[in-house]
């Protein structure tokens, strides 16, 4: 029974509440017009506004856009009212389109339009740091006076300008931006090592006999042929020592060998 009533009530409220909410917004449009009549603009502006949350109707989008127009807010009027006049389907807009599109006139009098074209496709172009679109193109409409915008995208380098936007002109604004140059790694230079003192290698020993005997080979003549040439002295002088000393030895030996009258005269025992 009870899961019965809560169905039946929520029913009600599915009917009901729209219809509540549209006429709180009705009364909150009446409200705001009576004001407007008076000149208290801000106060129509604020009662639009919370009618618009109420009810998302054409009529609420077109009578801010208006309250805005009296106030000077140019770029905001001109927005709300651009798309209000895109809901071609709503009774309101459809009616009242002529003075709705001549209030449009009227108010981009006031400000600039600016088209953005350029690459690469999909950079993201930021006017006064919010986001207005993407390229290959991106219209949209400023306050006159200079405007500052960004535009970026990955892999290349974002670009910073400044643009003035004289009331009621359209300004072309080319852009291009380049690509970040591809970082290379380098390797460390390799310093070599300092060498190492390398002392003279000793010399052989047949090299030291030889060099004793003769040090400067003969012009002309191979290292091999001087090594030869003086071991060839070394020996000769070797076979000459050793020849003189046998002869001095056979001497000796003679002298010893021979009798005691050869050393002082002998007598004769005959």
């Amino acid at each position: 029974m009870s899961l019965l009533v809560s169905i039946c009530l929520l029913s009600l409220c599915t009917f009901i509440g729209p219809a509540v909410f549209a006429s709180d917004a009705d009364e909150l449009l009446k409200k705001g017009t009576e004001l407007r009549r008076q000149g208290r603009d801000m106060e129509a502006l604020a009662e639009f506004q919370q009618a618009l949350r109420l009810q998302d109707s054409g009529r609420a989008l077109a009578q801010v856009a208006l309250a805005e127009q009296a106030l000077g807010l140019w770029v905001d009027a001109n927005l709300h009212l651009s798309q209000a006049l895109q809901r071609e389907a709503d009774p309101w807009i459809k009616k009242n389109r002529a003075t709705l599109e001549s209030a449009r006139t009227t108010i981009r009098g006031h400000i600039c339009h600016v088209d953005f074209w350029g690459t690469p496709a999909g950079a993201e172009v930021a006017v006064e740091g919010k986001s207005a679109g993407r390229l290959p193109e991106v219209d949209t409409w400023v306050a006159p006076g200079e405007i500052s915008y960004e535009v970026k995208a990955n892999g290349f380098q974002p670009l910073q300008r400044t643009l003035k936007t004289p009331e009621g002109a359209r300004v072309r604004e080319h852009v291009e931006l380049r690509a970040r140059p591809v970082a290379v790694e380098t390797a460390p230079p390799v310093v070599p090592a300092e060498p190492r003192a390398q002392l003279p290698a000793a010399p052989a020993p047949a090299a030291q006999a030889a060099s004793l005997l003769d040090t400067e080979p003969a012009p002309g003549a191979r290292p091999n042929d001087a090594a030869g040439a003086s071991r060839w002295w070394l020996w000769t002088l070797l076979g000459a020592v050793v020849v003189a000393g046998g002869v001095t030895a056979a001497v000796l030996l003679t002298r010893g060998s021979g009798t005691s009258c050869d050393r002082a005269p002998c007598s004769t025992w005959n």
